[in-house]
């Protein structure tokens, strides 16, 4: 299978590529800028359903019932859904590859794996080029705690993944976590032979009892990575390695003059990058973390009133600039998580609030359209 890379198009051509595709796919940046079309895990009709149950280290279930209650769209947006959970599943992926064929990308599955039968895994292996598949550990009995399942079906589930790995088309995926942390170097030495190996370290919110990686021991996996070609990291252990910036900034046009003043505004999971974007396009920059707390730093979990909080205590950087600019993931239908609006933002500061790309190499022409 051919890799494609962002390097691979110009920012026209992954424009156009985004664009044409329906709301059920995107089109999938890995943390190595590696570029696929990825099938979302609601399905083309969203029938599937919710996970259940739901990973011990899925940040979804460390959220208070009164806490949830807060959070207008906490089902829609927050709890986790698996493909494999997709009534429509085989007619979907069908469908998939020919609008991947076409583009000319290759088609990407993920899934946790849980439920995965040879039959199933047999026919994402014929009709997709790339399978996502957590594998948390080679030892049923972590890797049943880890997802709440019987060991028996864990057991299966990781002979079957085992046996996916001549097909060359699984992509593994692991949660680091306190449970998993000293299996590190077995599911490293495990996925010699798979494509990528991707590490992601857990994460917790306030309210969890679960702790999250010290800073050694996140050093730790990341030198033990280092001995092995097809990791990938991400999530906290990737936000450290800011030596790949460049990586992230290959083919952007950086050097044009943007008209109007904005701020853009990011988590600390990218942030490093959203900044030096800022810095180059001579753009105001602004990073905020998720008042989830503990070391959740995905945007995606960032509130309405956590925005309202942070420009609260900056108004002299509000005042100098025309329009705020914010991550696209961070919004459904033009809503925080917690209900805060677009509007509700433009009218509370008096300025333009508005809704940013879905990828980032898009933000230079997505500023200069303004």
């Amino acid at each position: 299978m051919k890799r494609y890379y962002l390097k691979d198009f110009s920012e026209e051509e992954l424009t156009k590529i985004k664009h044409s595709l329906p709301n059920w796919l995107s089109l999938h940046i890995d943390y190595d800028n590696e570029l696929s079309i990825m099938v979302e895990a609601f399905g083309k009709h969203n029938k599937t359903k919710f996970c259940n149950p739901v990973c011990k280290y899925c940040y979804t279930t460390q959220i208070p019932n009164s806490e949830k209650k807060k959070l207008i769209n906490y089902a829609k947006d927050l709890y986790p859904h698996d493909i494999l959970n997709n009534p429509e599943l085989k007619e979907d992926i069908l469908e998939a590859k020919e609008i991947a064929k076409k583009i000319g990308l290759p088609l990407r599955i993920s899934t946790s794996g849980k439920g995965l039968t040879k039959e199933i895994a047999k026919f994402l292996e014929e009709n997709s080029d790339i399978i996502e598949i957590t594998l948390n550990s080679v030892n049923k009995k972590t890797r049943s705690e880890m997802m709440r399942i019987p060991e028996k079906q864990s057991e299966k589930e990781i002979q079957i993944i085992s046996d996916l790995k001549k097909s060359n088309k699984v992509y593994l995926s692991s949660i680091i976590s306190q449970d998993n942390f000293e299996e590190v170097s077995e599911i490293l030495e495990f996925g010699k032979g798979y494509p990528k190996n991707i590490l992601i370290p857990i994460a917790v919110t306030k309210w969890s009892s679960e702790k999250f990686l010290t800073k050694e021991q996140r050093r730790k996996v990341i030198n033990l990575a280092g001995n092995y070609q097809n990791v990938v990291l991400a999530g906290t252990f990737f936000s450290e390695l800011t030596e790949f910036l460049p990586l992230f900034l290959e083919g952007l046009d950086l050097n044009r003059e943007i008209k109007h003043k904005t701020l853009l505004i990011s988590s600390p999971s990218f942030g490093f990058v959203i900044e030096e974007i800022a810095k180059r396009l001579k753009q105001e920059f602004l990073e905020i973390k998720s008042s989830f707390g503990g070391n959740i730093t995905s945007a995606g979990l960032l509130l309405g009133n956590d925005i309202i909080k942070a420009l609260s205590k900056n108004p002299e950087l509000l005042s100098r600039v025309e329009f705020v600019i914010l991550p696209y993931i961070s919004l459904n239908e033009n809503k925080f998580i917690d209900g805060i609006s677009l509007e509700k933002l433009s009218e509370k500061f008096n300025k333009p609030f508005i809704k940013g790309p879905k990828n980032y190499f898009e933000l230079p022409e997505f500023l200069d359209e303004l």
